[in-house]
C-alpha cells in the first residue's frame, strides 16, 4: 500500500482544508516525515491512520479530539486518503463524531460519524463498521499491525522487534499471504486425530466382543477360544474361530428343536388327560354339594310357606292403620291455619310491646328536649356581654404585646451594651500589654544603638595621634579618648532590633485604635438605650434600668398569658352564644315534631290492643276443635302409622320373595343333580395319580 494524496479539513491544528500530494515523492523506497517538534508530523500520521482504520496513530488520542478548535462553524471535519494497492487506486474518507456550533442561532449540534470506501470498480462500502472490515480485508493487516510495519512512528519499530514469536508469525503470515498453509496443516492434523480416534474405538469394540465369546470345555474349539480372549490369536484366525463356533451352535440348535417338538406333543397329551380327570373330580364334588343343599332347602321351604300365610292374615289390621293415617293427614291444613293465627297473635303482641316502648321513649325525649331548651335559654342570657368583653381584652392584649416588644428590644440593647463593655475591658488590657512590650522593645533598641555609637567612637579614638587634629572636632590634644565597649552590635542586628521596636510600636498603636473604636461604640449603645428609656422608663436611672426591664418583661409575660387565656375564654363564649342562638329555633321545631309523634304512637297502641284481644279469642276456639294440641304431635302420629304400615308391607313382600326364591332354587338343584349323575355314568373314571 502506497499513499498518493492526503486531504485534511478542520483536522487538528489545520483550521481549513489542507492537501498533501504524496505522489510527488515517487513510487520507490520509503517516505520519511521529519521536522521540528510541533511541526505537525503526528497530525499527518493521525490523518492516514484515521482515514484507513478510524483511529489515531497513538493510543492517547481519540477521534472525538480531531475537530479543530480554530475552524469556522461551516467548515466540515474529515480526513481523506487516496492510495494505491496492487495496481489499483482506492479512496477512503471519514468524518468523526463531534459537536460543532449551529450555523443558525446559538448552541451546538452533534455531527454524526461517517465513512466511505471506493475502488477502481466504484463504491465498496459505507458506514464505519463496513469500511473497517473492507480495509482490513483488502490490505490484510489491522490498525495495530499497520502501525508496526507500514507506518512506523518514532520508537514504534522497536515494538515489532520486541513482539512475541506468535505475534510476529501472525503479522508476517498476513503480509505474505501464507495463511492457507497454516489452514491445511491444521485440517490435516484434525483429520489425522479423528482417524486415530476411530481406530482406537474399533479396537476397543473388537476386544469387547472377543471377550464375550463362549465355548464349552468339552468342545474341541475351547483352547482356541481361550487364546482369542487372551489376545494371542490373530484377527483373521479369530474370525474363522467365531464362524466355526456359530456353525456348531446352529447344528446343536437344530437337534434340540426336533427333540423339543416331540416333548411338547407328549406333554399336550398328558395335560389333556389330566384336565379331563380334574373335570370329573370337580363334577363329583359338585354333585355331593348339590344333594346336601337340596335336603337343607326342602326343610326350610316348609317354614317359609307358613311365614307367608301368617303375614297375609295381618292385611286387615294394616288397612285399618292406613285409614287412620288418611284421617289424620286431613287435619294438617287446619293446623297450618292455627299456626298462622298463633304467629299473627305473637306479632301483634310484639308490635304492642314495641309501641309501648316507643311511646315511653318519645315522652322521655320530649321532656328532655324541653328541659334542654329551657337550659339553653338561661345560658344564652349569661352570654350577652361576651362580645363586648372580647373587644376589651383584645385591645388590652395588643397594648401588652406592643410594650413587651419594646421592652424586649431595650433588653437586647442592654445585653449588647454589656457585651461591648466586656469587650472594651479586654481590648484595654490587650493595649496595655502591647504598650508595655513596645516600650521595652524601644528601650532595648536605644540601648543597642548607644552601644553601637560608643563602639564607633572607640574605633575612632584608636586612630587619634597626639598633635594631629581629630577628624571630628579638629583638636590636636586628646586628653581622654573614648574607650571601645566589650560588646558591640552589628549594623544587621541593630536593624533587626529597630524593626522589632517599630513592629511593637505599630501593634500598640493598632490596639489603641481598636480600643478607642470600641469605646465609641459603647457610648453609642448607651445613648440608644437612654433614648428609648425616655419613652419607656423615664424615671428609672441608667445603672438599674436593665434589671427594671427584666422584671417588667417577666411581669408582662405573666399578664399577657392571663389576658390571652381570658380572651380565649370570651371567644369561646361568643362562639357558644352564636351556636345557642342558631340552635334554639331548631329545638322549638323539634319539640313540635316530638309532640305530634307521641300522639300518633298513642293512636297506634289503641288499635293494636283491640286486634290482640280478637286474635286470642279465635285462637282458643280453634284449639278446642282439634284432636291434637299442636301440628307436631299430629305429624308424629302420621310418621308412626307410616312406619308401622311400611314394616307390615315389607315383611309380607320379603316372606313372599324368600318363598319364591326357595322354590326356584329347589328346581335348579334337582336339574343340576340329574345332569351331573348322567355325566358321571356315561364317562370312564380316570385316575389322576396314574396320569
Amino acid at each position: 500500500m502506497r499513499p498518493l494524496k492526503l486531504t485534511l479539513s478542520a483536522f487538528g491544528p489545520y483550521a481549513g482544508k489542507t492537501v498533501l500530494d504524496l505522489s510527488k515523492l515517487g513510487e520507490s523506497g520509503l517516505y520519511l516525515i521529519t521536522g521540528d517538534t510541533g511541526a505537525g508530523k503526528t497530525t499527518i500520521f493521525d490523518g492516514i491512520a484515521y482515514a484507513l482504520y478510524g483511529g489515531a496513530s497513538g493510543d492517547n488520542r481519540r477521534p472525538s479530539m480531531f475537530r479543530s478548535k480554530y475552524a469556522a462553524p461551516e467548515t466540515p471535519t474529515f480526513a481523506e486518503l487516496l492510495f494505491s494497492y496492487r495496481g489499483g487506486v482506492y479512496r477512503v474518507s471519514r468524518t468523526p463524531e463531534y459537536e460543532r456550533p449551529k450555523l443558525r442561532g446559538e448552541g451546538t449540534v452533534l455531527q454524526k460519524a461517517e465513512a466511505e470506501f471506493s475502488g477502481p470498480k466504484g463504491l465498496i462500502a459505507t458506514g464505519t463498521r463496513d469500511v473497517d472490515a473492507a480495509v482490513v480485508d483488502l490490505i490484510g493487516v489491522n490498525r495495530s499491525q499497520f502501525l508496526q510495519i507500514a507506518m512506523i512512528a518514532q520508537g514504534d519499530f522497536l515494538k515489532l522487534l520486541l513482539a512475541s514469536t506468535d505475534e510476529r508469525k501472525a503479522i508476517f503470515r498476513r503480509i505474505f499471504g501464507t495463511g492457507f498453509y497454516r489452514d491445511l496443516q491444521d485440517r490435516l492434523k484434525t483429520e489425522s486425530g479423528a482417524l486415530s480416534d476411530r481406530i482406537t474405538a474399533a479396537r476397543n469394540s473388537l476386544s469387547q466382543f472377543i471377550s464375550g465369546i463362549l465355548a464349552d470345555e468339552e468342545d474341541v474349539l475351547f483352547s482356541q477360544t481361550e487364546q482369542a480372549k487372551g489376545g494371542f490369536l490373530p484377527t483373521a484366525d479369530t474370525i474363522t474361530l467365531v464362524e466355526e463356533l456359530i456353525r456348531h451352535d446352529e447344528e446343536r440348535e437344530a437337534s434340540l428343536t426336533v427333540k423339543r417338538g416331540e416333548t411338547d406333543k407328549k406333554l399336550g397329551e398328558v395335560n389333556a388327560a389330566l384336565g379331563k380327570s380334574e373335570t370329573q373330580e370337580r363334577a363329583q364334588k359338585a354333585l355331593e354339594r348339590g344333594e346336601r343343599e337340596l335336603a337343607e332347602r326342602k326343610a326350610l321351604h316348609t317354614n317359609l310357606e307358613n311365614l307367608v300365610r301368617e303375614e297375609r292374615e295381618k292385611i286387615p289390621e294394616t288397612e285399618a292403620l292406613t285409614a287412620e293415617k288418611t284421617k289424620t293427614e286431613a287435619l294438617l291444613p287446619r293446623f297450618t291455619a292455627l299456626e298462622a293465627l298463633i304467629h299473627e297473635t305473637e306479632n301483634t303482641e310484639r308490635a304492642l310491646l314495641q309501641n309501648a316502648d316507643a311511646l315511653e321513649k318519645s315522652v322521655r325525649l320530649h321532656e328532655k328536649r324541653r328541659e334542654d331548651l329551657e337550659r339553653d335559654r338561661l345560658e344564652l342570657k349569661t352570654l350577652q356581654n361576651a362580645p363586648e368583653n372580647k373587644e376589651k381584652l383584645s385591645a388590652a392584649l395588643e397594648k401588652i404585646e406592643s410594650r413587651g416588644k419594646a421592652l424586649s428590644e431595650l433588653a437586647r440593647l442592654f445585653h449588647s451594651y454589656a457585651e461591648q463593655s466586656t469587650r472594651l475591658s479586654r481590648l484595654r488590657e490587650d493595649y496595655a500589654a502591647a504598650a508595655k512590650q513596645s516600650d521595652a522593645a524601644v528601650a532595648f533598641y536605644e540601648k543597642q544603638y548607644r552601644l553601637y555609637l560608643d563602639a564607633q567612637a572607640g574605633i575612632l579614638s584608636e586612630t587619634l595621634t597626639e598633635g594631629k587634629p581629630c577628624p571630628v572636632c579638629g583638636a590636636t590634644h586628646h586628653p581622654s579618648p573614648a574607650e571601645k565597649p566589650v560588646f558591640t552590635p552589628s549594623e544587621t542586628v541593630l536593624q533587626e532590633e529597630k524593626d522589632r521596636a517599630e513592629e511593637a510600636r505599630r501593634i500598640a498603636q493598632q490596639k489603641s485604635e481598636t480600643a478607642a473604636a470600641a469605646a465609641a461604640a459603647l457610648d453609642a449603645f448607651k445613648q440608644q438605650a437612654l433614648d428609648r428609656m425616655a419613652d419607656l422608663l423615664p424615671d428609672v436611672p441608667f445603672p438599674s434600668a436593665a434589671e427594671a426591664v427584666k422584671t417588667e418583661v417577666e411581669d408582662l409575660r405573666i399578664h399577657f398569658a392571663q389576658t390571652r387565656a381570658a380572651l380565649v375564654e370570651e371567644q369561646q363564649k361568643c362562639a357558644r352564644k352564636d351556636s345557642l342562638e342558631k340552635a334554639l329555633s331548631e329545638q322549638e321545631k323539634t319539640l313540635e315534631i316530638l309532640q305530634k309523634q307521641t300522639e300518633t304512637i298513642k293512636t297506634e297502641k289503641a288499635g293494636l290492643e283491640a286486634s290482640l284481644l280478637a286474635g286470642k279469642r279465635r285462637l282458643e276456639e280453634e284449639k278446642t276443635a282439634l284432636p291434637f294440641p299442636r301440628r307436631a304431635e299430629a305429624e308424629t302420629r302420621i310418621a308412626a302409622l307410616n312406619a308401622d304400615i311400611q314394616e307390615r308391607k315389607n315383611a309380607l313382600q320379603k316372606a313372599e320373595a324368600d318363598y319364591s326364591a326357595s322354590d326356584k332354587r329347589i328346581g335348579e338343584l334337582a336339574a343340576a343333580i340329574k345332569e351331573l349323575k348322567a355325566q358321571l355314568t356315561e364317562e370312564t373314571i380316570i385316575d389322576k395319580e396314574t396320569i
